[in-house]
């Protein structure tokens, strides 16, 4: 079972909380207001736009053998 991938997200902060909010059926579960405060989802978001972009497929040797 794989959770929702928020990394590299493209998604504003409105579009993130909504997302975690209410997110899409059979994904994660949701994450209301009572379970994490709106500056502390932002706080979240903050942190996950600083994960780097992982590197592309052609620059992992591994991948192309």
């Amino acid at each position: 079972l794989a959770g929702a991938r928020l990394a590299q997200t493209r998604l504003t902060l409105v579009a993130f909380t909504a997302y975690v909010r209410n997110p899409r059926p059979g994904g994660m579960p949701p994450f209301r207001a009572k379970l994490i405060a709106d500056k502390d989802l932002a706080d979240v978001y903050a942190y996950i736009k600083t994960f780097p972009e992982p590197p592309a497929v052609k620059d992992v040797p591994l991948l192309n053998q």
